[in-house]
């Protein structure tokens, strides 16, 4: 993780002093989110409605690196106002904490909200009119956290949503048994009435 991080922010670093072409800067990027995913940080797989999760195998490499990559460039694009990015950032980075307290995911809890404080503390130097600057290197590196972050609380939430699926199969299988038996016991009771 701290890898992939590092190599982030040189990229945006570099980039902010001198100007690193799109195309090397596309693929340093895809590298960082590459080592990053080989460290373990992937989405496994996707729930969609009437389908259910489905598992991405392999698939789960590129998608993850994709979703990295994306919301590291969408951060570094809107941060061309004052206070626009770090006020967004504050706002994901909040909502996600919260998010994971409520699921009581405390390490994707804890990352949240040294962001969200993190953000919240250079906010007030970079409101209009601001006197820092995040640039390429700052913005970059929260997209980045902010992907990542969401990928950990993901993978908790998948784990979870497994575990309440086989508690509700559990649960249905055995209000279908019971429903069987309790079916056969009203014919046995039928059948006895009838017989009276």
């Amino acid at each position: 993780l701290f890898g992939g991080m590092a190599i982030m922010h040189l990229v945006g670093l570099y980039d902010d002093f001198k100007n690193l072409p799109a195309i090397w800067k596309f693929v340093l990027q895809m590298a960082a989110a590459a080592i990053i995913t080989s460290g373990g940080f992937l989405i496994r797989s996707i729930t969609l409605p009437y389908l259910g999760s489905i598992n991405l195998g392999l698939a789960a490499y590129p998608l993850t690196i994709v979703w990295l990559v994306g919301i590291a460039n969408a951060m570094n694009l809107i941060d061309g106002m004052d206070g626009l990015a770090s006020g967004v950032g504050l706002l994901v980075s909040g909502t996600l904490t919260l998010v994971a307290i409520h699921h009581e995911n405390f390490g994707v809890a804890i990352t949240g909200a040294a962001l969200a404080g993190s953000r919240a503390g250079f906010l007030l130097y970079n409101w209009h009119p601001a006197c820092i600057f995040l640039g390429d290197s700052g913005s970059l590196f929260i997209g980045l956290l902010i992907g990542v972050i969401g990928v950990q609380g993901w993978r908790w939430w998948s784990q979870q949503q497994a575990e309440n699926a086989s508690v509700l199969y559990n649960a249905v299988s055995a209000a279908a048994r019971a429903n069987a038996v309790a079916k056969a016991k009203e014919a046995e009771l039928l059948a006895a009435f009838r017989a009276a």
